[in-house]
């Protein structure tokens, strides 16, 4: 093999090597930050978006309060009058206040009166087999250590996630012994899950904790959730989308959903593209270099040796 030869090929290797030895370089470090970039920022993401549910709770305790400490709905409760029933439990007052039910109980502990949204089946002394709520979660809704107490927070009810609150019935006042118990509720159905989406602009799902099994992102996540102290679990799910996930407790501080946000993957992208620039740029100051280096050793070293 030629000097000439062995000398580009020694070149060569030397600039192939640097480059490699670049990459694993920025892959394990520069890539690394930026996905640590990442993962901090669809954290908060979901600190976001779980405060959009925090709201929705705090605004349900306060249309209860509204509802249950009222003369009429503290009369109502009493002698069931239907005047109440015409004037105040009708869909555009469900609707307009984003409800999907409002029920009554009685002092007794029995379920005085139902009004469901785009129902028309409401009547007085109906089953709680209506509504499907768990006897543990009824049980908390309906445990009340004082009568301004709230109970609030999400539960299931049927095969709906739902965001519930009760309160005792009280006169206008806030005073007088308590007459029973109303407890209202919102789906966080699809619809709902579309608004926080635009709310939040990001793309938020839920899932059962007890039924997460599919799709496989929320069997991982729930694996993850269950072994790890973090209450965030991050994954790239591609190049371009980033998911990030967490539990919601229900009312009895028991999970219930695994929240799920979507992102793009802008900064994890915005790092790759930073590693691919430098890689490229050093390659060509390598070639450049390198074809200078063989110039130089062409001009300096060989061609002498060549006359001797």
């Amino acid at each position: 093999m030629s000097l000439r030869r062995k000398n580009f090929i020694a070149i060569l290797s030397t600039l192939i090597g640097l480059v490699l030895v670049l990459f694993v370089i920025s892959q394990f470090i520069i890539l690394r930050q930026f996905d640590e970039q990442q993962k901090e920022t669809i954290q908060s993401d979901v600190a976001r978006t779980v405060n959009v549910f925090t709201q929705q709770v705090d605004n349900l305790a306060s249309i209860s309060s509204d509802w249950a400490y009222w003369d009429a709905t503290y009369q109502f409760v009493q002698d069931g009058n239907r005047d109440y029933i015409a004037a105040n439990l009708y869909d555009d007052t469900l609707s307009n206040l984003r409800l999907d039910f409002m029920l009554f109980i009685n002092s007794k502990g029995e379920n005085f009166y139902l009004k469901l949204l785009n129902r028309s089946d409401d009547a007085l002394d109906i089953a709680t087999t209506t509504l499907k709520i768990q006897p543990g979660d009824m049980k908390m809704l309906l445990s009340m250590s004082n009568a301004r107490q709230v109970n609030k927070g999400i539960i299931y009810v049927g095969s709906h996630p739902t965001v519930i609150a009760s309160r005792s019935i009280l006169n206008s006042g806030m005073s007088g012994k308590p007459q029973g118990v109303l407890i209202i509720g919102r789906y966080l159905n699809q619809v709902r899950l579309n608004q926080i989406s635009e709310q939040t602009r990001l793309k938020v799902n839920i899932s059962s904790w007890a039924l997460a099994q599919t799709p496989m992102d929320f069997v991982q996540a729930k694996t993850a959730l269950t072994t790890s102290a973090d209450n965030t679990y991050f994954y790239n799910q591609s190049d371009r989308m980033a998911h990030g996930y967490t539990v919601i407790n229900d009312i009895n501080n028991q999970p219930l959903l695994i929240l799920q946000v979507q992102t793009q993957n802008s900064i994890y992208q915005a790092g790759q593209q930073a590693v691919l620039y430098i890689l490229v740029m050093l390659l060509i100051a390598g070639l450049v270099f390198g074809f200078v280096i063989i110039w130089l050793v062409e001009r300096i070293v060989i061609s002498r040796l060549a006359y001797m």
